[in-house]
This record gives structure tokens, sequence and C-alpha cells, in this order.
């Protein structure tokens, strides 16, 4: 996969981090980010696809096992019981690498190789493209320590993301085979509906 020109990547992260931080201020976890669920309109505009392993819970809730797509689980996310805020910047973290240069951070020739460099190493390459302040956001995403990642909120703030901020359109329109899965699932389909 090829790397995204710098503005479209600047629009498509700050959107990321929005759609993540909007989820989580709702109390959803997606569980399973990956590039595939990163979906584009016909403006360019990112949208967060596929809910099918997300759950509801509250910040301090300890997740138990594994959940989503390996290359892209937080290295402590690799353990079988996760507090739910540990994780969600270093899943991030993968996916902003990936979009900004077509490839994961950890890599290996096997799943095996690549879950040895996750948890024991934690070491990847930036490319020579990468420079200054998306470089910066790429290690503060992906650091060991999750205590030292950025918060959601920190990632907002960061000048990358903040230029995009306060444009990103809102879709009034509803489909409702979506709100009745939704609904399904436990969700209110009324408030969804006033939510948008």
């Amino acid at each position: 996969m090829s790397r995204l020109k710098d503005e479209r990547l600047q629009k498509i992260s700050g959107q990321q981090v929005s759609a993540i931080k909007y989820c989580h201020d709702h109390d959803i976890i997606h569980r399973d980010l990956k590039p595939q669920y990163i979906l584009l309109d016909a403006d360019g505009n990112m949208k967060l696809g596929d809910f099918g392993l997300a759950t509801r819970c509250r910040a301090g809730t300890v997740l138990q096992g594994h959940c989503g797509t390996k290359s892209y689980s937080p290295r402590t996310g690799t353990e079988r019981r996760l507090r739910w805020e540990e994780g969600r910047c270093a899943k991030s973290g993968k996916l902003f690498y990936f979009i900004t240069t077509g490839h994961h951070p950890f890599r290996g020739s096997t799943l095996k190789e690549s879950k040895r460099n996750i948890i024991t190493n934690g070491t990847y390459d930036i490319p020579d493209h990468v420079l200054g302040q998306l470089e910066n956001l790429i290690h503060q995403m992906l650091t060991v320590a999750s205590d030292r990642r950025p918060s959601i909120e920190d990632l907002q703030q960061h000048l990358w993301d903040m230029k995009y901020e306060e444009n990103i359109p809102s879709d009034t329109n509803s489909d409702s085979s979506i709100l009745d899965i939704l609904a399904g699932l436990g969700f209110n389909a009324n408030a969804i509906l006033e939510s948008l």
C-alpha cells in the first residue's frame, strides 16, 4: 500500500482521532481498529466502520482476553487483561503509522515473529519521508510505556490534528438498517438520531 500525501494524511488522522474520542466519550470501545475500517466518503472525509467487536465500558474497566486483529493490538493488549484506556493510543498509533507509511510498524515474516517484535522489543523504523512533528507524534503514540503515551485529548491538541478538528461535517442522514442493528445491540436509536 502506498503512503498518503501530507495534507490528506493530516485530515484523515485528525478525523480518526476525533472518531475514536467520540466513541470513548460515549463509553464505546471499537476493539478492532485497522485500515480496512477507515472509510472515506466522496469528499475524502473519514468514517470509522465495522463496530462488530465493539463493546460498551467505562474508563477503568479491565477487559479480559484478546479481541481484534493482533497486528494492531497494543503491546499491553497482548496480555490477558487490559485496562481499556491503556491500549487506545497504541492501537491508534499503529493505525496512524500504517496510513503514514503504508506498512505495519512491527513487521515480521510470520505472525509469530511480528508478535515477538511487539512484545519483546517494541522497536520500529521511521521512514525518511516522515519528519518533525509527524515523527514525534508517532514515537509518542507507539511508546512501550502506556503511562507515557498521550491521551486522545492530547492528540487532538497536537498541532498536527488541530487544523482539521473544526471542519469535520456531521452526517445527519440516518440509515434505518444501521439503526436497527445498533438498537439490536442495545443502543438507543433515538439517542443516536439526536446525536447526528
